[in-house]
């Protein structure tokens, strides 16, 4: 990933703008609870870690019958990681926020847990899933490209190439109604600034 130019900052403040513009400065600090159930798993350790004011946090759970649960605070929405203690390739990153959080998963499978009860997730799974069908629309692009060099179709690889190259100017358009329309969302202001700062690379 490159470092974030000047104009790509900006824009990410506008997002924010757009994202944040209609939030209260001041909001109570609330707390969050997280109420888990991993399915094959009734006894064990779970690990939640997450950043916040510059420090790392690592709290842990039992696990009997299955169940777990945490409590706690943050000042804002955060990004934490849920894990087996003692064991690799088994986690799940979230956002953790002051609300009741349910979770349910699967041993073996914890990074495909479902969550409910938070709104910072389910904006990055709309925002996921519209980043998708961008992403599906470049590679898409990509192949069309690919054989058109190979058969040396060069009409067919110029009118490829316009598309392809308007496509950054289409998402930014579309980033900015989506913003819009989910204000307050620290997901999809996060999510965005990502995009927006990943190199689109040539086509073949």
């Amino acid at each position: 990933m490159k470092k974030p130019s000047g104009r790509e900052v900006r824009l990410f403040l506008l997002i924010a703008a757009l994202c944040f513009g209609r939030t209260t400065a001041a909001q109570p600090p609330g707390s969050f609870r997280i109420d888990g159930t991993i399915e094959g798993l009734d006894r064990g350790m779970i690990m939640l870690s997450y950043n916040q004011d510059e420090k790392n946090i690592t709290d842990s759970s039992v696990v009997s019958g299955g169940h777990f649960h945490f409590e706690g605070s943050v000042v804002s929405p955060v990004s934490a990681f849920l894990s087996l203690k003692n064991v690799r390739n088994q986690g799940l990153n979230f956002y953790l926020e002051n609300s009741e959080i349910q979770l349910s998963g699967k041993v073996g499978d914890i990074k495909s847990s479902k969550i409910t009860g938070s709104r910072s997730n389910d904006d990055l799974d709309s925002i996921e899933k519209l980043m998708a069908s961008y992403y599906d629309c470049l590679n898409a692009l990509r192949v069309v490209s690919k054989y058109a060099s190979s058969q040396n179709l060069a009409s067919v690889k110029e009118n490829v190439n316009k598309i392809y190259d308007a496509l950054p100017q289409a998402q930014r358009a579309l980033s900015g109604d989506y913003a819009r329309a989910h204000p307050g969302s620290y997901a999809i202001a996060t999510r965005l600034f990502i995009n927006f700062t990943n190199d689109q690379s040539d086509l073949p």
